[in-house]
């Protein structure tokens, strides 16, 4: 289980999250997977205001620097990223024939 963060209104974090198992699921094989990921950071930035200033899209991790307001529940706004962003990708790759992760 991962640590928690303290998160100071205003105070800009470096976030990393990984893959399952660390496998390369998000091997950017095409534009849609990139526009996948970059869709999540937008909900998650739109529902829980959330500052996103940078994001680097790896193979088997991401890495995104954000700042959260005063009204951003910080987990609440992983919860989005991560989720869209996981039901992102297990759709790509059911439509392209494999199986879902």
């Amino acid at each position: 289980m991962t640590r928690s963060r303290v998160a100071v209104p205003r105070g800009t974090l470096a976030l990393t999250r990984r893959t399952n198992e660390r496998k390369l699921f998000w091997t950017p094989a095409s534009a849609e997977v990139h526009q996948g990921w970059l869709y999540a950071l937008a909900i998650a930035q739109h529902e829980e205001g959330l500052l996103v200033h940078h994001g680097v899209l790896m193979g088997n991790h991401a890495h995104t620097l954000v700042t959260p307001t005063e009204a951003t529940d910080l987990g609440a706004a992983l919860r989005w990223m991560h989720r869209e962003s996981a039901r992102f990708l297990q759709e790509h790759l059911l439509a392209r024939g494999y199986d879902a992760p």
